[in-house]
């Protein structure tokens, strides 16, 4: 019997599920008509990407006839190297500015139809951040597993999003948002979620004239690890108890120096012969005192640096990265109380998704773009964006006046469904 993993199954799994003015009609995948192409807004011309210059872009239109589009251009504009999408969480709320209220099949063809297609347009290099609520959460992280991979799978993060938590629930006042994240290929993954404010002084006890650092053993504390399991990863360091100095290959006043847990049961370095060699400069050998006696041990010398980063938590905290309610007040001090968008998300929680998965220059995309926040914060980091948002009053009561009142510089294209 052949194993496989296992999938999920809805009404018309096989089928496109496509924008129309009323809403998604199902198409099967062989009678799918070609998507039609990017035009500009302020003259229905084709648009043609220049690659001499880079430009964000602002789509009108349906995520999946965007992404086609986009897809089409010739010559192709640069993969984006994130993708942040904050699709309709299916709640079955109906706000001012869109309808939260597929059945469930409907938002599961409609999701796979999307996410296939940003599959395919994410860099190799790249990530995708999927933002949901409980409605639909668990049944997208299965559907991201077949269309990415499981093993493309770095991260399920708790986004506190409400920390008064909805009182109107039934049964538990919720506070979180979840952020699925996924990589093109783990591989070639550029990903680097670390803050330099977590980052504590304290954590750094010790100094020398070089600054602060900590001793960190080289030795791997998890005994999973082992000669058994990693047998490359267990050779002898040399290394002078006087001097506390460490080399690859034994030289005079050292001794041999093999990985052991406390116990003395044989254990592995965290780093290859190769690295210990080429880094040995930041090894140093201490006398520890164990429960079997004092013995020598080899530590890696952990500098705290300008600009050095903390890896983020998988949970964060409103008070990090702000909540629906900030969002909201921000907009409204901008613009008044005329101008509302239902459920903005806060500036600082995209700054920390930017911040952690693209480097200034990349390109960042969001096809469910609502009032625009990622544009408007990518814009502020020195990166491009590229969002698509298909309700046009949204572009022109919220997209259109924040980057205006930022003076971002963009382009408003426009894709008809087909």
């Amino acid at each position: 019997m052949t194993k496989t993993n296992p999938i999920l199954d809805w009404l018309h799994r096989d089928d496109k599920i496509i924008a129309t003015p009323e809403g998604y009609d199902v198409v099967s995948a062989a009678d799918l008509a070609p998507g039609k192409p990017l035009t500009v807004e302020e003259n229905g011309k084709p648009y043609r990407y220049d690659p001499d210059h880079n430009t964000n872009l602002v789509i009108r239109g349906d995520a999946y006839d965007a992404l086609e589009g986009l897809a089409q251009l010739d010559p192709a504009m640069p993969a984006p190297q994130l993708i942040y999408i904050d699709p309709p969480y299916n709640t079955g709320t109906i706000f001012k500015d869109y309808d939260d209220g597929l059945n469930h099949a409907e938002w599961m063809g409609m999701m796979q139809t999307r996410l296939q297609a940003l599959q395919e347009q994410l860099a190799d290099t790249g990530s995708i951040w999927v933002h949901l609520d409980d409605s639909e959460m668990a049944y997208a992280r299965v559907l991201l597993d077949e269309i990415f991979g499981r093993d493309s799978f770095i991260a399920q993060i708790v986004v506190e999003i409400n920390p008064k938590g909805r009182q109107l629930d039934r049964y538990f006042a919720a506070c979180h948002d979840y952020l699925l994240v996924y990589a093109k290929n783990k591989d070639k993954l550029k990903l680097e979620p670390g803050t330099t404010k977590a980052v504590n002084p304290a954590d750094f006890p010790l100094e020398d004239k070089q600054g602060r650092y900590r001793l960190l053993p080289l030795r791997n504390t998890n005994k999973k690890f082992n000669p058994r399991t990693a047998r490359t990863m267990a050779y002898p360091l040399y290394a002078n108890e006087g001097t506390g100095e460490v080399r690859t290959s034994p030289f005079d006043g050292a001794q041999e120096v093999m990985p052991v847990f406390g116990d003395l049961t044989p254990a592995v370095w965290r780093w290859s012969s190769a690295t210990a060699y080429v880094r040995r400069n930041e090894l140093i050998a201490r006398t520890v005192r164990g429960r079997k006696g004092p013995r020598l041990d080899v530590y890696q010398i952990d500098r705290m640096h300008p600009g050095r980063r903390k890896k983020l938590k998988t949970i964060w905290p409103s008070k990090e990265i702000g909540s629906s309610d900030s969002a909201k007040l921000a907009l409204r001090k901008q613009f008044g109380e005329d101008v509302q968008f239902a459920t903005p998300k806060p500036e600082p929680l995209i700054e920390r998704i930017i911040d952690s998965a693209t480097e200034p220059g990349d390109y960042v995309m969001d096809v469910f773009a609502g009032s625009g926040t990622t544009g408007v914060v990518a814009s502020r980091m020195g990166r491009y964006f590229v969002m698509a948002e298909r309700e046009a009053d949204t572009v022109k009561q919220h997209i259109r006046m924040r980057l205006d009142r930022a003076g971002i510089d963009y382009q408003e294209l426009v894709v008809e469904p087909r």
